[in-house]
């Protein structure tokens, strides 16, 4: 008979098959981040260890994850830790497939949405969440632009070009799909929290000096008047707060993309919080951020950890600026 997890605010939990065993759940713990980590589940239960002799490192595993309002994420992962004490069990699951993060391959690709697509379909992920971001890497249609994968997962491949996708643009592989969220058309987007009356700051919220992002992507062109610029007309000088990279011409928005979305990843603009339920708010939503103890208000979701216990449930929220440089 399945056994579907009941939390304390009414949250579900359920691991096909796993979950049918004879198993007493102590503590489920779920991550979930934007910029580039892969979603986790970590469960601590009591079963007896012969029940497990099919759950193996590597074994791919399906559920779903329901929160009280109806909302429902899908999980597709498989076991990457598994730790038995007597019958003292923890399980780790990462949401992916293990080829996806292990297996070393060579490929090329002449489009940057051609070569996302296809590393992530390989992650046995659910289709790119909608609504779509277009990237604004557009090489020409002459065989010259060519994207290179050298002994590469896939997972890293398709992290690095995430970066490179779209300029002040974050990205996440979450559990519903690989998604982008655009910092300069977020459109209608805006989602409805629950009940942010229940949300409580935790620790003194950070912001940087503006003049950490004063200044946008620059690009020197070697193919300049001065002398010493003649010498190389096929290089590109891309630089952005400091930092020097030399590039072919061809690809200088690439690199220039991936130095400011990393640089955006890093950014201070962060706020904490935490509360006992379990909202439909998801990583990568952005929503007003009803808060007089922080400067920013207009805020992203980057991140979100849920720990079901037996009695309680605790939901931490990391929220970004949607404007890290005002």
């Amino acid at each position: 008979m399945s056994k579907i997890f009941k939390s304390y605010d009414k949250s579900e939990f359920y691991i096909n098959n796993l979950f049918e065993l004879n198993i007493d759940i102590h503590n489920i713990k779920i991550t979930e981040s934007l910029f580039g980590d892969i979603p986790t589940i970590e469960l601590q239960f009591n079963c007896d260890p012969d029940d497990l002799k099919d759950y193996k490192i590597n074994k791919v595993l399906t559920g779903t994850l329901t929160s009280p309002d109806g909302f429902t994420n899908t999980i597709n992962g498989f076991i990457y830790k598994l730790t038995l004490d007597l019958n003292e069990v923890t399980m780790g699951i990462m949401n992916c497939d293990p080829e996806f993060t292990k297996n070393k391959v060579v490929s090329k690709y002449l489009k940057i949405d051609n070569a996302v697509d296809s590393t992530w379909k390989r992650g046995r992920y659910i289709e790119r969440k909608r609504p779509q971001v277009k990237t604004d890497i557009n090489f020409a249609d002459d065989g010259l632009h060519s994207i290179y994968q050298r002994m590469e997962s896939n997972y890293t491949f398709c992290n690095r070009l995430c970066r490179s996708y779209k300029h002040n643009t974050v990205y996440g592989f979450l559990f519903d799909g690989l998604r982008f969220l655009d910092l300069d058309n977020l459109g209608t987007e805006e989602c409805e929290v629950h009940d942010q009356s229940g949300w409580k700051l935790m620790n003194p919220p950070q912001w940087s000096d503006s003049k950490f992002y004063d200044n946008d992507v620059d690009y020197i062109d070697y193919n300049h008047k001065s002398p010493e610029y003649e010498l190389d007309p096929n290089h590109t000088i891309v630089s952005l707060y400091g930092r020097q990279v030399v590039v072919d011409s061809i690809y200088k928005e690439l690199v220039g993309n991936f130095l400011y979305n990393d640089r955006l990843s890093h950014s201070k603009q962060v706020a904490n919080f935490k509360c006992h339920y379990l909202d439909k708010v998801q990583v990568g939503d952005y929503f007003k951020l009803k808060s007089k103890q922080i400067e920013f208000n207009d805020v992203f979701l980057s991140k979100r950890i849920i720990e079901f216990r037996e009695s309680s449930t605790e939901v931490s929220y990391e929220v970004r600026s949607i404007k890290p440089w005002s």
